[in-house]
């Protein structure tokens, strides 16, 4: 596991931990020194162990060892090469171990909690779990960071005319949907917005992006690996978005969404976004033309009712104390200490 959404919802633990007056570190075998970097400032213990893969069992081995010298009793582990092998080393160990879980990729469930913060989660998909097993599923397990919970109360600011864009398709965008939005945006009269593209570390077009911003004549920002996050989603109008577990920190902050899957895991929660009317689904971009992305985001633009709609419907679907549920989850279990080690 290497995605920075995942480094950032243990992050968003880590830190509602500490504010219990807990201390937590992570244990990594890859990890950017940019996001390195960002955890230490957050007065977090990072480990990194690059000569071992993801998910072995020499992995799991160095993680209990790691753990037991951190004073750690509970590993909360995050990624998809996590099996119920890796999941059992742990338990033996004598560790608790919380493993998040976005649309049961694992054999077998050795952990004692699975987490599962997405509207789409289900009980049916974690029916091969160990008696002891507990699940918490939905956005009340949605843990957000302090950046989030801080800002989220505050009134979002009327528009002045012109629509504030916030464009981020997560941290690759292989098939480079970003291009393809900027060039929708001017084709269906982009005088009347501004468009802010967020592109993380591992896009490989942030070159071309940069090129096209260049040659577009409404104002237009890219950001790269940005780490104000939520002051940028409050000074949005609306997003263009994949269906990353970035949609749930944008529910949060009332920021009405248009969504598109780029990705299979994200077409159930698309759908269930879509029953909730809390985004409204543009489809999947892998198998629509550029015309067809243009149609969605034309629409979605110009649509300022539908806006105010979404943005209601986005009150209270995830209210930010997904991370306390967790860790009170956490304290249940007997044993509990307040130190975590987050295996990455």
């Amino acid at each position: 596991m290497t995605g920075t959404g995942h480094v950032m919802r243990s992050l968003a633990l880590a830190q509602a931990w500490q504010d219990r007056g807990g201390e937590a570190s992570f244990l990594c075998v890859e990890l950017p020194m940019l996001l390195q970097e960002r955890l230490e400032r957050q007065n977090l213990s990072v480990h990194v162990q690059k000569a071992l893969k993801a998910g072995s069992e020499e992995d799991a081995n160095w993680t209990g060892d790691m753990a037991r010298q951190c004073g750690a009793s509970w590993i909360v582990v995050d990624g998809y090469c996590f099996r119920g092998a890796y999941q059992k080393q742990l338990t033996e160990k004598g560790m608790k171990v919380l493993l998040f879980d976005d649309y049961g990729h694992s054999d077998f469930y050795h952990s004692d909690l699975v987490l599962n913060g997405n509207v789409n989660a289900d009980e049916l998909v974690y029916s091969l779990r160990s008696v002891g097993t507990r699940l918490l599923l939905g956005p009340d397990y949605a843990p957000l960071r302090r950046e989030f919970l801080q800002l989220g109360k505050k009134e979002r600011r009327p528009s002045n005319g012109m629509l504030h864009v916030l464009v981020t398709m997560g941290g690759s965008d292989p098939d480079n949907l970003t291009s393809k939005i900027l060039r929708q945006i001017q084709a269906s009269d982009g005088t009347g917005f501004k468009v802010t593209v967020l592109a993380g570390g591992g896009n490989p077009h942030v070159d071309e992006i940069r090129s096209l911003i260049g040659r577009l004549e409404y104002p237009c920002n890219l950001l790269v690996n940005a780490m104000n996050i939520p002051e940028l989603m409050l000074e949005a109008d609306v997003a263009i978005a994949a269906g990353g577990s970035t949609y749930l920190e944008m529910i949060y902050m009332k920021l009405p969404c248009l969504l598109f899957i780029l990705a299979d895991n994200q077409t159930t929660i698309a759908r269930k976004l879509g029953e909730l009317a809390a985004v409204r689904v543009a489809g999947d971009s892998r198998i629509m033309e550029e015309g067809e992305i243009g149609e969605a985001v034309g629409r979605f633009l110009s649509n300022r009712q539908l806006h105010a709609k979404l943005r209601e419907k986005c009150s209270g679907l995830v209210d930010g104390q997904g991370a306390q549920r967790i860790i009170q989850a956490m304290e249940n279990r007997p044993g509990s200490v307040v130190r975590i080690a987050e295996q990455k």
